[in-house]
């Protein structure tokens, strides 16, 4: 009788698997093994070698990120679980077996990553239903007592803006009782949460009680809600005006209650159009929305916006079974912990030859070891060898800090698995088992980050020469978005390297896309946006349509007098899929300008800046800076480290300056601008070693704004820092 067993979902035969495992065994080998996290490709290889078996990786699951922990386990055994861990299964090749994942176990995690958006934004919307139920029901009487409670945090606003995050906050809240605020739980509530799960990620979706071809129509269950909104309406106009509520300015500028606005809109005028706007953010299910209500002119008498999402949605992780070692605390490795300890003294760490060549060396070297065996792996080997359990982990770039903790002190093995629960799926820690597995594998997968690639980013940043822009455009398309993966940022924060993000990341990632016959037509007769290949076009798209567009308009000449420049920019069309109905024009154009001219990159005080040059000032940017410097009690904001630069010292040079013009019609665009500087062409100098001219720009610069801040009061400017007012 021929005898079979199955090797992790296929079958093979045991006379074989036991002449692959070793001549010398009559069963499978028992291994014990310890792998900090690495590629699959070459925590597998060393398994194999362990067991002297040939054991591969496909290119399905090559750069999955594994570790574990095996303590005389069977390699049977042992495979099957890293094979559950990856969403895999072994495939044997004579004497070879190899980990592939199959297009059903991949399309198995799309549909189980759906599947978790749809409940979680089920969830997100009945907590506001919930807040809802709990409001008293809208009346002309609820209607006064709500502009009585606007009136009084009116009264507490502080033009010092020491409470403002608290103060906005409090605004906030309020505006979820205005008719608008209640009309959004309730037309929410009308979608499918599958729809919006399906949505394109930071890109913003529109629908419209009166839809144009590229908006959507509002479900007919909105209709009614709409309705009931429109008659409530007037209810909070007649108390807006019974009260006369007014938002707070200082210096000009006007502070928004929350999204109450500033009250002088027309809340009380009819209502011609219904928009509601969806933008899906990043990887964590968060949505931005806005409910907004518009007249016949296109002025906007109503507005509401909130961020879908949760504070806290884990799941409760079952503790671990109770075994010798329980009392025993998880602490991070000696080096990191001395990392940690010296971290937040700049000396100390400069100091530390040790660290220096060990643990910020091995950080900036991502592609071995991993980042994520650091913090990651290394606790969960810890938390294996404590309840004595073997381990296998597939690990993520969201969970390089997914405990969140870096204290010294440690953390229990169950309040470590409770706190990485956010992100990882943990089997219950039985039967000798802890198998950890992330969420959403298959989309943590598309944004993980390539360690060759962010080595060649943290080394580079850590020359102290600032990149150049075709060096940042260079890493911005090889490099995750960081929208979608915070372990760069994450890195760069814990090296105190300088972070490159100034510039929009779709705007660099087009120019990077850019190939010199585009950019030499777009300096000529301009490049048309049918002409743009699909990834282009899709970084336009990302800029045109996002949360707050940029959009500009430019009326004809001779009608700048006639255009209510408030109407388009505080009015329904500033929103691209009214004013653009059709999308984006192929016939649009895109023009480039060139500029050259001479520029001060000063170091900051800030001590993250490790004495890297800061931001590129202007003869003009630079008077500024140094008047703000001079007067903190006008402007606060420049007392900070990060916002003050040494000016007695800096280097000056040449800059170029493309201002990128993308023209979607004669009267509508978006402009954008990249600036390019070579330290190599820069000069040390001081205020007095300026060229005249230079010299000249930046003294009556400074004349200019001492004359305009000459009666300016502390408080009365809003802000403070690197950028001259408008």
């Amino acid at each position: 009788m021929l005898r079979v067993c199955r090797f992790a979902g296929f079958v093979v035969e045991c006379g074989a698997l036991a002449v692959a495992f070793g001549a010398d065994q009559q069963s499978d080998p028992k291994i014990t093994l310890t792998v900090q996290a690495s590629y699959a490709k070459l925590a597998i290889r060393q398994l194999g070698e362990a067991a002297h078996v040939q054991l591969l990786t496909s290119p399905q699951t090559a750069n999955d990120i594994v570790s574990f922990r095996l303590q005389d386990v069977p390699l049977s055994e042992a495979v099957k679980q890293i094979a559950d861990a990856v969403d895999g299964k072994w495939k044997q090749e004579g004497a070879t077996f190899r980990l592939i994942r199959t297009a059903d176990q991949q399309n198995a995690e799309v549909k189980d990553e759906l599947n978790q958006a749809v409940e979680r934004i089920r969830k997100l919307i009945q907590k506001r239903e919930d807040e809802l139920q709990k409001m008293r029901p809208w009346s002309s009487d609820e209607a006064d007592a709500l502009a009585t409670k606007a009136a009084s945090l009116i009264k507490k606003f502080d033009p010092s803006r020491k409470n403002f995050g608290t103060w906005y906050y409090q605004g906030d809240r309020l505006s979820d009782e205005t008719p608008i605020g209640r009309a959004f739980t309730r037309i929410a509530a009308t979608f499918d949460p599958a729809e919006l799960a399906e949505l394109p990620k930071d890109i913003k979706t529109v629908w419209s009680s009166n839809p144009t071809p590229t908006e959507k129509p509002l479900q007919a269950d909105a209709l009614p809600i709409i309705e009931d909104f429109l008659k409530e309406q007037g209810d909070w106009a007649n108390a807006i005006d019974k009260i006369d509520l007014t938002a707070p300015t200082t210096n000009g500028l006007t502070h928004y209650v929350g999204a109450l606005g500033d009250f002088k809109e027309d809340a009380g005028g009819k209502v011609f159009k219904v928009l509601l706007t969806v933008t899906p953010q990043g990887t964590n299910f968060g949505f931005y929305v806005e409910l907004m209500a518009f007249n016949q002119k296109g002025k906007k008498v109503a507005w509401t916006n909130t961020v879908l999402t949760s504070a806290d949605d884990r799941a409760k992780t079952p503790p671990a079974n109770a075994a010798p070692g329980d009392d025993e605390k998880i602490k991070l490795d000696a080096d990191v912990q001395a990392f940690f300890e010296k971290r937040n003294d700049p000396q100390g760490l400069a100091n530390s030859k040790k660290l220096k060549d060990s643990l910020i060396n091995k950080l900036l070297h991502p592609e071995k070891p991993d980042p994520l065996s650091i913090l990651m792996s290394s606790k969960l080997i810890q938390a294996a060898n404590i309840k004595r359990m073997n381990m296998v982990a597939h690990l993520t770039d969201n969970m390089f800090y997914a405990d969140g903790n870096t204290s010294t002190t440690g953390v229990s093995v169950d309040e470590f698995l409770r706190k990485i629960d956010s992100v990882t799926t943990i089997s219950a820690p039985d039967g000798g088992w802890l198998v950890v597995k992330p969420k959403r594998p298959n989309e943590c997968r598309t944004y993980q980050a390539d360690r060759t690639e962010l080595g060649k980013y943290l080394r580079r940043l850590s020359s102290g020469r600032p990149l150049s822009l075709d060096e940042q455009a260079a890493f911005a398309l090889s490099l995750p978005d960081p929208l979608c993966n915070f372990l760069p940022w994450q890195l760069c924060n814990l090296l105190k390297l300088p972070r490159v993000d100034d510039y929009d990341p779709a705007m660099l990632r087009f120019y990077g896309l850019l190939t010199a016959d585009q950019k030499e037509r777009m300096m000529h007769d301009g490049l048309t946006f049918g002409s743009l290949r699909v990834e282009q076009l899709e970084c336009v798209k990302r800029m045109l349509y996002r949360t707050r567009s940029r959009l500009g308009y430019t009326p004809p000449k001779g009608e700048e007098k006639r255009f209510d420049f408030d109407l388009f920019y505080n009015g329904l069309w500033h929103e691209p899929t009214e004013c653009l109905p059709n999308g984006i024009p192929p016939q649009g154009l895109i023009k480039l300008t060139v500029e050259n001219s001479n520029v001060v990159m000063a170091t900051s005080f800030n001590p993250d800046s490790n004495g890297t040059p800061g931001p590129a000032f202007s003869a003009q940017d630079l008077a500024f800076q140094k008047y703000s410097q001079e007067h903190p009690e006008q402007f606060p904001g420049a007392n900070d480290a990060s916002h003050r630069f040494n000016l007695g010292h800096f280097q000056f040079g040449p800059q170029v300056k493309m201002t990128f013009l993308f023209q979607f019609t004669p009267t509508l665009s978006l402009d954008n601008t990249l600036e390019d500087t070579n330290l190599k062409d820069f000069q040390t100098m001081t205020m007095d070693d300026l060229p005249s001219d230079f010299k000249k720009q930046f003294q009556d610069a400074y004349n200019h704004y001492v004359m305009a801040y000459a009666n300016t009061k502390p408080g009365q400017v809003n802000g403070g820092g690197s950028v001259p007012p408008p």
